[in-house]
């Protein structure tokens, strides 16, 4: 199933569930996301506001918590390209890095 027939479902089932508010509201959203997906205005981030993030350098391993994600090109920390190069989900990600890194 494409997203477009998946949108074109929800609307159908949007029309025919008049009778509950609260399903309509629901299906709308789902519509809602299901078309920014589509037009590509949604991004899945491989990681949320409060998760553990870990970055090595030569020395150590630095541990850090996402307090914001921020879509701005002057303050950036780190991207999401950075992500399993520099930037760690995973403590035990971070320490075979730096295992790596202390072999250079």
């Amino acid at each position: 199933m494409t997203i477009k027939e998946a949108i074109e479902i929800l609307k159908d089932l949007r029309i025919y569930d008049d009778d509950c508010e609260t399903d309509v509201e629901a299906l709308t959203i789902a519509i809602d996301t299901l078309e920014k997906l589509e037009e590509g205005k949604l991004i899945e981030l491989p990681c949320k506001v409060g998760d553990t993030v870990y970055q090595a350098d030569r020395m150590r391993i630095y541990q850090s918590r996402i307090k914001n994600i921020i879509f701005d090109t002057d303050g950036v920390a780190f991207d999401k390209n950075a992500i399993g190069k520099t930037v760690f989900l995973t403590r035990e990600e971070a320490e075979k890095k730096l295992e790596e890194l202390r072999e250079k």
